[in-house]
């Protein structure tokens, strides 16, 4: 997966490979009900976004707009959660460099 910030945006965007697009699914899917449940605003990715993240066999962006960001914040710390054992520094560095 790789991350991209537009300043000029406002704009994160994860890029899955799609070797990354089933987990990321399930991960995104999970945190977008648990964000709902809680009362917070969620992207609207449209319609299809998570069977098609899920299907595609080329890299698949998902972009994040400002209003946005706690909860793409939120899947990054789902993601060290899920892939690491501590939350540390040098974890995020590592993730966020892949």
């Amino acid at each position: 997966m790789n991350l991209l910030f537009s300043v000029e945006d406002g704009r994160l965007t994860f890029c899955f490979k799609p070797s990354e697009t089933q987990d990321a699914a399930a991960l995104i899917n999970a945190l977008l009900e648990d964000e709902r449940e809680k009362g917070y605003s969620v992207p609207d990715f449209g319609e299809n976004f998570l069977e098609n993240l899920t299907r595609s066999t080329e890299n698949f962006p998902a972009g994040f707009n400002f209003k946005d960001l706690h909860t793409a914040v939120r899947f990054i710390e789902v993601v060290l959660d899920k892939t690491t054992s501590s939350n540390n520094a040098v974890a995020l560095s590592k993730f966020l460099s892949t």
